[in-house]
Parts: C-alpha cells; structure tokens; sequence
C-alpha cells in the first residue's frame, strides 16, 4: 500500500499536459490553415464577429483524445469513454464541427 508521504514517484497517475510545441508542429504539418469567420449559432445576425484558429482547433483536439487514450491505458474505458463523450460535448466537439467547415470551404468552395 502506498503510504501518502512516501517519496514514490506518482507522475504515471497524472494524465498528459498539453504537450510543449505540439501548436507549433501542428501548423508545420498543415502550413495552409489559418483563422476562418465563425459564429454563435443563437445569434442571428451576430452581435460580434468571431474568428476560430484551425491549427488550435487540430492542437486541442489532439490533447484532448491523448488524454482519452492516457484514461484508457491508466484508469478504465469506461472512464476514457466517459471523458470522450464529456469533451466532445463540452470542447472538443464544436472545434471540430467548426474545422470541418472550414476545411470543406478551403477544398470546395
């Protein structure tokens, strides 16, 4: 049992941070995606304009299932499932939806 003052390295229990460099290697692999107009669908006609960065988007999407892999190797899947369905719904899911837009603009018009 692990006594809670022992000096036992307990880093494996932290899930991943956001890897140091991974914006930055993300925009070297995709060097044509850059900021596309989004909008909050309830507002019609927007109050504001808004711009969405598609090489954060990749980036945060990218940490955001790293740590569902990290649950599923280190907690249980049912955890990682539970964290995939509780970042997609909160973060990671309107990301996409907005990057997939955007990359369909940039492929088809």
């Amino acid at each position: 049992m692990r006594d809670e003052f022992s000096d036992e390295d307990d880093s494996h229990l932290k899930p991943p941070g956001y890897p140091e460099g991974l914006y930055h290697r993300v925009a070297e692999r995709f060097p044509e995606l850059g900021h596309y107009a989004v909008a909050e669908p309830p507002e019609l006609p927007p109050k504001e304009a808004m711009v969405g960065d598609a090489i954060d988007d990749l980036a945060d999407i990218v940490r955001d299932l790293q740590e569902v892999v990290w649950r599923a190797e280190h907690q249980s899947e049912n955890d990682a499932r539970w964290y995939f369905r509780l970042l997609f719904q909160i973060h990671w899911g309107r990301h996409l939806r907005e990057l997939s837009l955007y990359l369909h603009s940039q492929q088809w018009g």
